[in-house]
């Protein structure tokens, strides 16, 4: 199966030994299934700019399934919520006209910036779209805010210690249950 990831890194700091993780913890769910973990290489870009983007990769790469890590610059831009859904989900119509399936991945939560409501708007948005058109969705926003919470609770931490999840294994879960429909 050939994997094609867009946008920002979806783990921290993603370079080839995070590309091979996610790899190897899809082979892990899905036994017998080869993978071939891509990424584009390119910095993110608003929706709009990156469907362009999406559709010229995809006709070079013929990936089975995309991984979209979408919405940060879109928040940054202030874009309109309601066009940014429009675009996520002419998009995701496209990939399914040309049997490619989507996963998308909500914007990281950052802790303690002023810019955050900003970010709640799109990834509020990004829900809705998944929800309504039956969209795979990693809900790492959520899940990053989460683990931070959980972190503020268990302090005394040492200072400057910075959360650094590994979500290669969600996303390796979602892929598997988007492979499964």
């Amino acid at each position: 199966m050939r994997v094609l990831v867009l946008g920002p890194p979806v783990t921290p700091a993603v370079s080839n030994p995070q590309l091979e993780q996610l790899k190897q913890d899809l082979e892990q769910r899905l036994p017998g299934v080869r993978f071939e973990v891509r990424d584009d290489g390119r910095a993110s870009e608003r929706a709009e700019d990156e469907f362009e983007h999406i559709r010229a990769e995809v006709s070079a790469t013929d990936p089975d399934l995309v991984v979209w890590q979408v919405g940060t610059p879109d928040a940054m831009a202030s874009t309109d919520p309601g066009e940014f859904g429009d675009v996520i989900g002419d998009a995701a119509a496209w990939l399914r006209a040309h049997d490619v399936r989507l996963v998308l991945v909500d914007p990281p939560f950052v802790p303690d910036v002023a810019h955050e409501s900003v970010y709640e708007r799109i990834v509020r948005e990004l829900s809705d779209v998944a929800k309504t058109r039956n969209l795979n969705l990693v809900r790492r926003y959520s899940l990053m805010e989460h683990w931070n919470d959980e972190r503020e609770r268990s302090r005394p931490a040492p200072t400057g210690k910075i959360l650094k999840p590994c979500l290669s294994e969600v996303i390796a879960e979602t892929i598997v249950q988007a492979s499964l429909q």
